[in-house]
């Protein structure tokens, strides 16, 4: 609801997310977490006002320092927890952005485990003003309260500064606050970024401290000090069906706070871009990555010590704006201490102006000297179709053999009224110890019916 021309208020009570697809089946063959991006409305809606930290790394991303990661709420080890209510508020006054946000999730009780999930409180607020004619300075503040945990905040400054028209600098300095947790309490970044249509450099450096604790952020490594660096090429011959190619080196360096190399990586890639938009590309990657303990993978254990590999790709994908879009990516090369080749394919097509097909197929073969080998596949397809504007059917259908499971996801949506919607949902899963649809077994169903319906004054 609006409070003013500039400032917008929502709430939500017994926030209900059935209509929300599930999360892209993915196999983690890396020691850290994995960033999936948000799809709940409420959290979508002005996400962009609480973007902090994104991109600290020289090549973008989503950063190693973003202080508010929204599906920190509602969701703790990947178990929906009930929000019993929640308030929003955004808007602008003059060259000021402002945006504050509270949110209360109910006790719950953990799956397979049993241990209680207590209450808990969540709130955000943030405020960025422009300076200058595109540059601005920002602060953020967070703080969690119960949950069975000790409280947790934390508080951030940040600025991005454009000079002319091809660089960009970026700082930001955070702090977090856990009474079990004191000392070396701090984060901070600087990026540097100079771009134009032929060329483009930039540089980078985190510094996130041991104990900094930004439970409602994402920062999958502590202990680090990263300096990364990229450069690109990107000439436009006048070559017949080329629009543009792209010759691109970027690097990372990552130490601890006690100057042990933790891991490194270069990248050298070359893209070529047709006028018709589809790309062909090829890239030479090297990795390093020391291991202060054995790590127990999902296929073996990799023993401590500092290893070194290399890996080949080769990619192409066609124009997304055709009707029939293909992508296809290819890879080779070690793995640790042993040996690891992946293949991803994704295949669209729209037979009709009101039907779109989607899939999506990874595969990694992995081998290791000890444990052996094993491979991993991941598929999925998304049938989109509109029977009307305001009549639609979507299924998702995915299948992941590391995990043995499969699930569907079919939504049914009707906007009866604008901004007034019916929401019917099916959801199903299955577990299977073999491959094949005959050897699936169900796990759970459900099916929810949700309505919407919009107040106006």
């Amino acid at each position: 609801m609006g409070l003013s021309q500039s400032f917008n208020a929502d709430l939500t009570f017994h926030t209900d997310f059935a209509q929300v697809e599930a999360d892209q089946e993915v196999v983690n063959l890396s020691r850290f977490s994995l960033f999936f991006p948000e799809k709940r409305q409420f959290f979508t809606e002005s996400a962009g006002i609480f973007d902090y930290g994104q991109a600290t790394g020289a090549t973008g991303g989503p950063g190693l320092l973003t202080l508010f990661y929204s599906r920190r709420i509602g969701l703790r080890d990947g178990q929906e927890v009930p929000i019993l209510a929640g308030a929003r508020v955004t808007g602008r006054a003059g060259h000021t952005t402002v945006g504050a946000m509270n949110i209360e999730t109910d006790a719950a009780t953990a799956t397979g485990t049993g241990a209680p999930l207590p209450r808990a409180n969540y709130t955000i607020a943030r405020v960025k003003r422009d300076i200058f004619s595109r540059s601005s300075i920002g602060a953020m503040v967070l703080n969690r309260t119960g949950g069975g945990l000790a409280n947790n905040g934390t508080a951030g400054v940040d600025g991005v500064f454009t000079f002319g028209k091809h660089l960009d600098v970026m700082a930001l300095g955070a702090r977090t606050f856990t009474p079990d947790r004191p000392g070396r309490d701090w984060a901070g970044a600087m990026k540097a970024k100079w771009t134009s249509d032929r060329f483009e450099t930039g540089v980078g450096y985190l510094d996130i401290a041991e104990k900094f604790n930004a439970e409602m952020g994402f920062v999958p490594r502590t202990d680090i000090r990263n300096v990364t660096g990229q450069a690109a090429w990107t000439p436009r011959p006048k070559w017949r069906g080329v629009r543009q190619l792209r010759f691109n080196i970027d690097t990372s360096y990552y130490e601890n706070h006690a100057g042990r190399k933790e891991s490194a990586g270069t990248g050298y890639d070359f893209t070529l871009t047709q006028q018709s938009s589809a790309s062909l590309g090829v890239s030479l990657d090297t990795h390093y990555d020391y291991l202060d303990e054995d790590w127990l993978t999902s296929g073996g254990r990799i023993a401590l010590g500092g290893y070194r590999w290399n890996t080949l790709r080769l990619r192409y994908s066609s124009n997304q704006a055709r009707r029939v879009y293909g992508s296809l990516t290819a890879e080779d090369g070690g793995y640790y201490n042993g040996d690891k080749r992946s293949y991803q394919a994704e295949f669209s097509f729209l037979p009709l102006e009101t039907l779109l097909v989607e899939n999506f197929y990874r595969r990694n073969r992995v081998v290791l000297p000890v444990t052996g080998a094993y491979t991993t596949n991941v598929l999925s397809t998304r049938i989109s179709y509109s029977f009307t504007p305001a009549l639609f059917l979507k299924s998702f259908v995915q299948y992941n053999d590391q995990t043995r499971t499969a699930s569907a996801n079919v939504l049914l949506w009707f906007i009866y009224r604008p901004g007034s919607d019916l929401y019917v949902v099916y959801n199903q899963g299955w577990e299977t110890d073999a491959p094949g649809p005959q050897n699936l077994r169900t796990r759970g169903r459900s099916i929810a019916v949700k309505l919407t319906y919009w107040l106006s004054r």
